[in-house]
C-alpha cells in the first residue's frame, strides 16, 4: 500500500504511511511498515521477530481484557446498516478500557508498541493488512478475518481487490473481541 492513511495525509494527521509485502504461496513472508512523520520502519521476515527503527520489539501480551484499549477502523461506506457498526462499539466499549480510532496503519503500529491490545479493521483490502498480519503473528497476536476464518492472501486465486476484514489480538482479547464483532454482525 503505497499511501495507507489518505485521509489522514490529506487532513495533514501523521497516521499515514507505507506499507510493503512480498507473499509467497498465499503467506505474507517479509514485511515493511514506514509512518514517515512519525519516524517509525517496522520491517520483518517470518519467523525472525520483528524489529522497530533496527531494534527488536517485544510486546506485553498479558494486559486483561477490561484494561485493554481497541483499535476500530472503518469507512463511512463500509456500513449499509450504521446500527450493526454501533452495535459492535457498544459492546466493546462496556468490557473494555476504550477504543481507539485512526483507521489507518497507526492501528497495528500501536498494537506493536503494546498500547493497544487489539485491532478491528472493516474496511480493508489485502495491501492494507498482509505487513500487518504477519508482523502482529511475529508478536503473538492471534490474526483472524471478522468472521473468525484466517486471512487469505492467495491473491492468484481470489484476485486483489476482495475485502479483508481483520481482528487481531492479544490472547486475553482476541476471542471476546471476535465474538463482539461476530454477534453485531
Amino acid at each position: 500500500d503505497p499511501l495507507d492513511g489518505t485521509s489522514n495525509y490529506l487532513a495533514k494527521l501523521p497516521w499515514f504511511g507505507t506499507m510493503v509485502t512480498l507473499v509467497c504461496k498465499g503467506t505474507p513472508t517479509i514485511g515493511v511498515i514506514a509512518l514517515p512523520e512519525l519516524n517509525l520502519t517496522y520491517t520483518c521476515l517470518k519467523g525472525a521477530g520483528v524489529m522497530l527503527n533496527g531494534e527488536r520489539v517485544f510486546c506485553n501480551n498479558h494486559v486483561t481484557l477490561q484494561d485493554s484499549l481497541i483499535a476500530v477502523g472503518f469507512d463511512s461506506d463500509t456500513f449499509q446498516n450504521h446500527s450493526c457498526l454501533l452495535s459492535a462499539l457498544q459492546a466493546l466499549t462496556s468490557q473494555v478500557r476504550g477504543i481507539r480510532m485512526t483507521n489507518s496503519l497507526y492501528d497495528y503500529s500501536m498494537c506493536m508498541q503494546g498500547s493497544v491490545q487489539a485491532v478491528v479493521n472493516f474496511s480493508t483490502k489485502v495491501w492494507d493488512v498482509a505487513a500487518a498480519s504477519l508482523m502482529l503473528a511475529e508478536l503473538g497476536f492471534i490474526v483472524s478475518s471478522t468472521s473468525g476464518d484466517p486471512l487469505n492472501f492467495d491473491v492468484d486465486h481470489i484476485g486483489l481487490y476482495f475485502d479483508c476484514p481483520i481482528v487481531a489480538g492479544t490472547h486475553q482479547a482476541f476471542g471476546c473481541v471476535l465474538e463482539m464483532v461476530k454477534n453485531a454482525g
